[in-house]
């Protein structure tokens, strides 16, 4: 996506991915000359531009959709026990309102600084990306479903000839949503929808 949007191919520009490790590591490339460019979060653009990187993008740039956050399960697991997929995706809405939850903002900045391997301001700049980039309710967009899907088929034809809308089940969803438990655990934690 990015490649369309910056009016790059593939195939033309000759152009070669590789991967290299979680992002701090593709920093780490671009900065050592060891790779030509990164697509990073925001949080690591404010790094490369102190070193004088060029950014090329940012996220919000991008106006086609993508898919954030989706849950992948195989269709058997569904039939056969939808209380795990249910359970699962509980889960994720509680983590999601925990981290955007206004009074949670110390414990998951310090798990940023953690998991990132930032120090705190890029950590408060990788808070600020998730609180605007965030999907508060983890529902999968056809739109984006359908722009994965025509990147991936040009490896695998193959993909090509699946109807997007067929894979996207969300009765789970629909079911939190009409009971009122994403808005409970909103609310319980003190977050916004």
């Amino acid at each position: 996506m990015w490649l369309e949007h910056l009016g790059l191919d593939q195939q033309r520009d000759n152009i070669r991915f590789q991967v290299i490790g979680d992002q701090a590591v593709q920093v780490q490339c671009v900065v050592n000359a060891l790779c030509d460019a990164a697509a990073v979060d925001g949080v690591f653009t404010k790094q490369l531009k102190a070193k004088g990187m060029n950014v090329l993008a940012e996220y919000s740039d991008l106006k086609a959709s993508l898919i954030s956050q989706g849950v992948v399960v195989p269709g058997a697991l569904l039939q056969q026990r939808p209380d795990i997929a249910e359970n699962y995706i509980k889960g994720e809405i509680e983590a999601l309102a925990f981290s955007v939850a206004p009074k949670n903002k110390p414990v998951v900045i310090k798990s940023l600084m953690h998991n990132l391997k930032v120090d705190s301001s890029s950590a408060e700049d990788a808070y600020q990306d998730l609180l605007r980039g965030v999907d508060r309710k983890p529902v999968p967009s056809l739109e984006g479903l359908r722009n994965v899907q025509r990147l991936l088929k040009m490896r695998n034809p193959k993909i090509g000839e699946i109807k997007a809308e067929d894979i996207i089940d969300n009765r789970i969803m629909r079911k939190l949503e009409d009971s009122g438990f994403i808005e409970r655990v909103y609310s319980t934690y003190g977050a916004k929808l």
